[in-house]
């Protein structure tokens, strides 16, 4: 009789033990399609075109300080700032010498704080691989020691909810680094390296690559090349920097973009090498009110073009638009006057007319999705009018690449006539 005890007792626990083991395994399992689908969910929302372009919008924020440590409290008040704008991403620059030493040992430095509270404020996290000091490493040899560092980097990293972006401009005629040392195409390279390595921590992770400087001949010669030795292999996107030169037609206007075709000169290359499905984003743009290797424009010039090309860039359905800058003296590089602020430090910054303007209008054309370009009745070239919809209700956004023009349009039989400007204005749609 005892024997018989003592066997229901073994079963009863053989049974629990393996009725643990079950109900642990489908937990397990469970979480790790919960986990599968957030990362899936999360790729197809930055990469989405037919968004909001309030979901589209982002600031490059710099949290480094002179001597490259990371500054915590003034990258939350960036952080504070961006929100504040209604920006839904925010880019922040990882040094990765700075981050990773030599041994391969990760320095968190304060960034993983800033990666979280951005998350915490409803934004998204774009880091861009960078090393400090190019002309240090500008060698071969250090190719293999930038890859063990952008290794541990996305070792850590890998999955988190991040938007990664490969090492900057690589097609610089004479690149950052030296022409007779490490070439443009082997940093081209390393990028496909870091492709090939966030792959594989995280199939799911987006990866932007590209960060091309303009579109010249040297540019769109560097990008054949460069695909035609594996580029954009592991890219999820590619992005661009679309900057106007001041001695560019009519003062370096955004609306170049479209008058020059410039987009087509990417998108012809990449549709001949079958990567045509690859979206096209903006990683940085912006106008500076000192004096640039691209010129210095008016504060109310910079206003004006900044919004304009917001939207511009929103007509070709691009996912990404992130500016340059948010603040003066931000970019660390000695390229000033680009930013949407003003002032020392971020506790005493004041706006910007720009800053101003992008802030008001992106409050007015939250949640509102970009649908076409209306026809006018004197023609299209030198005046904007896109229509933006938001369930059943809509609003148009127009401007004048001119001083000043009254413009005529339609939107289902109701005419509208419009005193339009140089500085984007937004009027509801009955």
């Amino acid at each position: 009789m005892r024997i018989v005890k003592n066997n229901k007792k073994l079963l009863f626990a053989v049974l629990l033990l393996i009725t643990c083991i079950v109900v642990s395994v489908f937990w397990y399992n469970h979480n790790r399609q919960i986990r599968r689908q957030e990362k899936i969910d999360f790729k197809a929302r930055v990469l989405q075109s037919n968004k909001p372009l309030t979901s589209k919008i982002g600031e490059l924020v710099w949290p480094w300080n002179a001597e490259y440590k990371i500054d915590k409290s003034s990258g939350k008040k960036q952080i504070d700032i961006c929100a504040e704008m209604g920006f839904k991403y925010v880019k922040i620059p990882l040094y990765m010498n700075y981050m990773v030493s030599n041994s391969g040992t990760l320095k968190n430095d304060n960034f993983e704080d800033l990666l979280r509270y951005a998350r915490k404020k409803g934004m998204t996290p774009i880091v861009r691989l960078w090393f400090t000091g190019v002309g240090k490493y500008q060698n071969k040899k250090f190719l293999q020691t930038g890859k063990q560092m952008a290794k541990t980097v996305i070792d850590k990293y890998a999955n988190e909810n991040i938007v990664w972006e490969s090492i900057n401009e690589p097609n610089q005629p004479v690149s950052w680094f030296t022409q007779d040392t490490a070439t443009n195409l082997e940093w081209a390279e390393f990028d496909e390296y870091v492709g090939q390595r966030l792959k594989a921590e995280n199939k799911y992770a987006v990866y932007i690559e590209g960060d091309l400087s303009g579109t010249t001949d040297e540019s769109v010669g560097f990008l054949e090349t460069a695909i035609s030795h594996g580029y954009f292999k592991y890219a999820d996107a590619i992005s661009n920097h679309p900057y106007q030169k001041q001695t560019n037609a009519f003062n370096g206007q955004p609306e170049n973009a479209l008058n020059n075709n410039e987009i087509s000169r990417y998108t012809d290359v990449l549709k001949r090498y079958n990567y045509s499905e690859l979206p096209l984003t903006t990683s940085e743009v912006g106008y500076s009110t000192e004096e640039t290797w691209a010129g210095k424009w008016s504060q109310r010039d910079q206003a004006n073009y900044i919004a304009r090309q917001i939207f511009v860039l929103d007509m070709q359905h691009q996912p990404l638009i992130v500016l340059l800058a948010l603040s003066d003296n931000q970019t660390g590089e000695g390229d000033k006057g680009w930013g949407l602020l003003k002032g020392t430090k971020y506790n005493d910054q004041v706006y910007k007319p720009s800053g101003v303007l992008v802030r008001n209008l992106m409050s007015q054309i939250k949640g509102y999705v970009y649908k076409k370009r209306l026809t006018t009745q004197k023609g299209t070239g030198s005046s904007f009018v896109l229509l933006y919809s938001k369930g059943v209700h809509k609003k148009m956004v127009y401007w004048s690449t001119v001083t000043q023009q009254t413009v005529k349009c339609h939107v289902k039989k109701q005419r509208y006539i419009l005193d339009a400007t140089e500085t984007p204005q937004i009027v509801n749609v009955n």
